[in-house]
């Protein structure tokens, strides 16, 4: 089948505005463009295909994102003992650990998106069948409820608390409920009417207006750790009406651009990170974020291209390898 370029643009969109966020962006850019992990989540529900087996799916899956994400760290780290990527002072083993671990804290910034991914991912398939059971419009009153009781546990939880009930239920349960109210959001979305999409887009932009009243400024950031009130209203409301907005494109300009970023969205943004380390490390380009995000994104594409080119030729040299071994033995 081919590629919906409605997709790949705008998760093309999404990865370009995770770079914007590690670049010490302008304070309205950088409030403003908090929608993109809720992006990601809403495209990978409407991408979602059906499976036969929900075991070797979640296997996949883990492959998919897991596995790259630790190779990537192996590499960090490795490095980082030899060069000033890693500051000194995160290159402990309770760090290290929790880097892999994919935790908020203790961890390296960066991973624990790959945790909020993974998590998706593997209850994706459960959401889509409870999304179909329900019907849209079963489903979008049970959203609303979970909005509703999900703001509340987040203003319950202790932001901070490492006792082991309050970081499971603050770092993996409402994270997972928190970004499961944005996957279902899609899921219901995938053979929905324009109607449908603008009722989405209607309450979710009325549910912004209400957190407003209770608050001054606009900073969906103060929201997200873990995902509640304006944070996930506001990721709905962007992602909807971009996604209504991506059908009025006939092709955007530079598609094979937005194709790679799209098909290489988990690995770019893993190697983004040592351009990231690098430009806070050295204060490279402080008056210019044009340059600092330029420097970032270009590092993150450089660096892609030379992995996927080591992998080549290793992966070539090791079949040679294999080949003379056989041709020895016959």
């Amino acid at each position: 089948m081919a590629r919906d370029f409605r997709i790949d643009f705008l998760r093309g969109c999404a990865l370009l505005l995770l770079v914007v966020a590690h670049t010490s962006a302008p304070s309205w850019l950088a409030a403003t463009r908090t929608f993109d992990v809720p992006l990601m989540v809403f495209l990978s529900a409407m991408c979602l295909k059906g499976t036969d087996s929900y075991g070797r799916y979640c296997m996949r899956r883990f492959k998919r994102i897991y596995i790259p994400t630790a190779q990537f760290l192996t590499i960090l780290f490795v490095l980082s003992a030899f060069l000033p990527i890693v500051p000194s002072e995160l290159m402990t083993p309770e760090i290290i650990a929790g880097s892999y671990l994919l935790w908020n804290w203790p961890a390296i910034p960066f991973v624990w998106i790959m945790r909020v991914f993974l998590m998706m991912a593997l209850v994706m398939p459960l959401l889509d069948k409870a999304v179909r059971r329900l019907g849209t419009k079963g489903t979008l009153p049970v959203l609303a409820a979970a909005y509703i009781l999900q703001n509340i546990a987040c203003a319950a939880i202790d932001p901070e608390g490492r006792e082991p009930l309050t970081f499971f239920i603050r770092d993996y349960v409402l994270y997972l409920c928190g970004y499961s109210i944005i996957a279902c959001v899609g899921l219901s979305l995938r053979k929905a009417d324009k109607k449908c999409a603008a009722t989405v887009l209607a309450a979710s932009a009325a549910a912004i207006a209400v957190w407003s009243i209770g608050h001054s400024g606009f900073d969906p950031q103060a929201s997200k750790y873990p995902p509640s009130s304006l944070y996930i209203s506001y990721g709905i409301t962007c992602a909807v009406a971009l996604y209504m907005l991506s059908g009025m494109l006939k092709r955007p300009v530079g598609m094979r651009f937005w194709q790679y970023l799209s098909a290489n969205s988990m690995w770019l943004y893993l190697w983004h990170t040592i351009p990231v380390f690098v430009l806070r490390g050295f204060n490279l380009f402080p008056g210019s974020w044009g340059a600092r995000f330029a420097f970032v994104l270009a590092g993150g594409l450089l660096l892609k291209l030379l992995y996927d080119k080591t992998a080549n030729f290793a992966a070539k040299r090791i079949v040679a390898l294999k080949n003379r071994i056989m041709a020895s033995r016959l």
